[in-house]
């Protein structure tokens, strides 16, 4: 995993995450749809972040 997804990853740690995998050119995006629990089973979208990869 990259430092980029473990700070990702750290940061959103108490966060439901939802992933979307988007390929174009010679990137991949993942756009990172984070969402917090409101209530039992209630989530709340907060925000949409991309994190690029490169390919190798």
């Amino acid at each position: 995993m990259s430092r980029e997804v473990k700070q990702f990853l750290s940061r959103a740690q108490t966060l439901f995450i939802t992933m979307v995998h988007i390929f174009r050119h010679d990137e991949k995006v993942r756009i990172c749809s984070l969402w917090r629990e409101k209530s039992k089973g209630d989530f709340v979208k907060m925000r949409d972040e991309a994190v690029f990869f490169s390919y190798c």
